[in-house]
């Protein structure tokens, strides 16, 4: 499995959970408050996966996460205001199946990593 798992989110608090609950989980995290942060991070890094929260800039991060091909699913629900994603994204609300749909996708896109 290549790279780590990338988390965007600036809710200080939600960030913190998120971060504590992959890593406890074995995975490696690599984590991104703002969109500028994440650009950052996703050109110099792979990554297997990523979670991101809906925050401003998430639509050009996704955009990006698209391009380099990571699978991610959407944490929380979205502010008001807050950009569209393309498509019909995978969104989790709860803290509690964040890791096993992780796992979940994860799996789900082995196959692509092993060139299937």
């Amino acid at each position: 499995m290549p790279g780590s798992i990338f988390v965007l989110c600036e809710k200080t608090h939600v960030a913190c959970e998120l971060v504590t609950r992959i890593a406890r989980a074995g995975y490696d995290v690599i984590f991104a408050a703002h969109a500028h942060e994440a650009f950052r991070h996703l050109r110099q890094l792979d990554f297997a996966a990523a979670v991101i929260a809906w925050q401003v800039g998430a639509d050009n991060v996704v955009a990006e996460l698209d391009d380099y091909m990571v699978p991610y699913f959407m944490f929380g629900m979205p502010a008001s205001g807050a950009a569209a994603i393309p498509g019909q994204p995978l969104v989790v609300t709860d803290l509690n199946i964040v890791v096993p749909t992780l796992v979940n996708l994860l799996s789900a896109f082995a196959g692509v990593w092993k060139g299937q």
